[in-house]
């Protein structure tokens, strides 16, 4: 082999190392970034647990029934857990249901609905709020789907 092809050998041979070896850093901080938001959402949801607790010990009916479900938003770097809370009155016939949506670490509210179900208003939307940033003053909300879609938001990402 002449000097020339030995030379386009080794240098195809280094351009082939170094792909390699770019491929293996990139897949290797893909697996860290991975394994930081799986972290990160394992945090969340024990510190979701431990949120709900004190909330249940502080504002807790035992009338009430609760339901909880927490998210890490890798976005903007969050962990919330919405509260979802129902009552039903046996004498009346009447429910009421509503939703919590707060930023576990800061305890920030950032939105709040509660609607009523009776003969003469079925799911009536009675109170429904939002604030985009958790401190901001909450601003009314004109509907439950409006409401739901800020939940998507926030619960998704």
């Amino acid at each position: 082999m002449e000097k020339q092809e030995q030379t386009q050998m080794a240098w195809v041979g280094i351009g082939v190392a170094l792909l390699i070896a770019f491929s293996l850093g990139s897949l290797s901080r893909n697996k860290t970034s991975d394994a930081q938001t799986q972290n990160m959402q394992f945090t969340c949801a024990d510190e979701s647990r431990k949120y709900f607790a004190d909330f249940m010990k502080k504002y807790g009916d035992p009338a009430t029934n609760y339901s909880t479900q927490n998210h890490w938003n890798t976005s903007i770097k969050k962990c919330f857990i919405s509260i979802a809370r129902g009552k039903f009155s046996p004498s009346t016939g009447d429910s009421q249901n509503g939703q919590l949506i707060i930023d576990v670490a800061e305890d920030d509210n950032y939105g709040q609905a509660t609607f009523l179900n009776n003969a003469e208003r079925p799911g009536q939307l009675y109170d429904c709020q939002v604030s985009h940033d958790g401190v901001s003053e909450m601003q009314p909300c004109s509907s439950l789907d409006e409401f739901q879609k800020y939940v998507k938001l926030l619960m998704t990402k």
